[in-house]
């Protein structure tokens, strides 16, 4: 089973890491603002990143998407 790490790109030009079981779920929670917190008070939100990790894994941390170097589309 696997866990799926994620980056938003929020209104404002901010960016949200996050991490879930269910990626497609999450998304449309954010999308729809019923998480409270971050994610509501800058609703749209457009998923730029995503990968799935083994479930237990200690390669993910909630910046590995910049430590990677992952590029979101429209990175400038």
């Amino acid at each position: 089973m696997s866990f799926w790490a994620y980056m938003l790109h929020c209104r404002g030009g901010i960016f949200y890491t996050g991490h879930t079981d269910n990626l497609e779920s999450r998304i449309g929670q954010h999308q729809s603002g019923v998480i409270p917190g971050f994610t509501r008070t800058y609703v749209p939100v457009t998923l730029v990143w995503s990968q799935d990790f083994p479930r237990g894994s200690k390669r993910w941390r909630p910046s590995a998407a910049s430590r990677a170097g992952a590029k979101p589309r429209n990175w400038r």
